[in-house]
C-alpha cells in the first residue's frame, strides 16, 4: 500500500490506495495530478473509477481500458458532476457505447 501526495487546488492531500505508486499507480491517480479538484471531489471520482473497475472485473491497472474508465470520469467531473454513483454511470454508459 502507497500513499500518493497530490497537490489539489489549494491544499495538500495524500490518499492511501491499494495499488503501487509509480509505474503500476492507478491512471485516475496520475491523471487526477494535473488537475484542480477539492479532497472530496477526488473521493468521489476515485471511489466511482474504482466501484466501475470492479463491476467489470478489470484488476490489471495497466489495461489500457483503466486509463480509458479514468478519462471518462474525469470528463464527468469536468462538465461538473460529482455525485460517485453518477461518475459510476456516466463512465459505464459511455463504455457501452463504443
Amino acid at each position: 500500500m502507497g500513499v500518493v501526495p497530490f497537490q489539489i487546488a489549494e491544499f495538500d492531500v495524500q490518499f492511501v490506495h491499494r495499488w503501487p505508486i509509480g509505474e503500476g499507480a492507478m491512471p485516475i491517480h496520475r491523471l487526477l495530478r494535473a488537475l484542480a479538484f477539492d479532497p472530496e471531489q477526488v473521493r468521489e471520482l476515485v471511489e466511482a473509477y474504482e466501484g466501475v473497475l470492479a463491476e467489470l472485473s478489470l484488476v490489471d491497472r495497466t489495461d489500457p481500458v483503466t486509463e480509458l474508465i479514468a478519462k471518462t470520469i474525469i470528463d464527468c467531473a469536468k462538465a461538473g458532476e460529482f455525485d460517485r454513483k453518477k461518475l459510476h454511470d456516466c463512465a459505464l454508459a459511455a463504455i457501452k457505447s463504443k
